[in-house]
């Protein structure tokens, strides 16, 4: 897993003359999830070295969309700020942390990799075992290197324990407990925009909303392309692949419509999360038009 580090580290020069190559990996191996979810943020190619009929179909389902496209990022994944001088696979404390941005949604990566490295020696990674501890996790918004994650509000969506939280400020520090050996997290965070709602009698109230994306897919956000509001009270976004959907809300929908169509939706209202279907993929070359209506 020390790998991961290394070309997380490798991309900050790399990043910046040409696409970046995490390498390929095994579907169905132990690490599979973990490397998985590196591709999924780090900005290149998605390809794997799978033995004939050694596949693990679930877990690149949620790499790539049914006609063959994935949601690629739009750099190369970076460490975070705050892990640029940790020594994040032999310090015993630290986790690598990689960010990159799609079209409106930021992403960022959480590795336990301790435990491993590069012997000039042997020419292989190797493992410490002495050093696998479990590290603590925590991040901000900001830690996504974009001007639109350093100020104002944002949703943040853990993939692997479905938390929403929100709103929450830019520079706000969030706890995650603590990552095993080999474990991972992937966030979505997304800035949150403001509707005003007109009612009766000249009355006016708010709603915040931010779109998280596919909420099944490892980097969900790169399924939302554009999303803005009306005056109106509606939502619009356009939308790439299938599946479950997930925005944060401060109210429930009124009606949500698919490329013209209405459809059925869940609002937790503990966690402010509206959750939809996209059943299809869109036609070849096009998009979703989603409209969410709140009042």
């Amino acid at each position: 897993v020390a790998h991961l580090r290394t070309v997380a580290f490798n991309s900050l020069l790399i990043g910046e003359l040409g696409v970046v190559d995490w390498d390929m990996f095994h579907s169905a191996g132990s690490a599979a999830q973990l490397h998985a979810a590196a591709r999924a943020l780090g900005g290149g190619s998605i390809y794997v070295s799978d033995k004939p009929g050694e596949h693990d179909f679930a877990l690149l389902r949620q790499l790539v969309l049914p006609d063959g496209s994935t949601l690629r990022a739009r750099h190369a994944g970076r460490p975070t700020i705050d892990t640029l001088f940790e020594d994040v696979a032999r310090d015993g404390c630290s986790a690598l942390k990689v960010w990159n941005a799609n079209a409106l949604c930021g992403v960022i990566g959480a590795f336990n990799v301790q435990g491993s490295e590069w012997s000039r020696r042997l020419r292989r990674f190797i493992k410490l075992p002495a050093l696998q501890p479990a590290v603590s996790l925590s991040l901000r918004p900001s830690l996504v290197a974009e001007p639109p994650f350093q100020t104002g509000a944002h949703a943040v969506y853990a993939f692997r324990s479905h938390e929403l939280r929100a709103p929450v400020g830019a520079d706000e520090v969030l706890s995650y407990g603590r990552l095993e050996a080999g474990e991972w997290e992937l966030f979505t965070v997304a800035p949150i925009a403001t509707l005003a709602l007109s009612r009766a009698r000249g009355e006016r109230e708010a709603v915040e909303w931010a779109p998280l994306g596919l909420l099944d897919m490892l980097n969900g956000g790169g399924a939302v392309v554009q999303a803005r509001g009306s005056d109106a009270g509606f939502a619009k976004l356009r939308v790439r692949g299938c599946g479950a959907f997930g925005m944060y809300a401060s109210r429930p929908a009124a009606d949500v419509r698919v490329d013209g169509r209405s459809v059925a939706s869940e609002y937790d209202g503990v966690r402010g999360l509206l959750r939809f279907e996209l059943e299809e993929m869109p036609r070849e070359g096009e998009l979703h038009d989603v409209i969410v209506r709140f009042i």
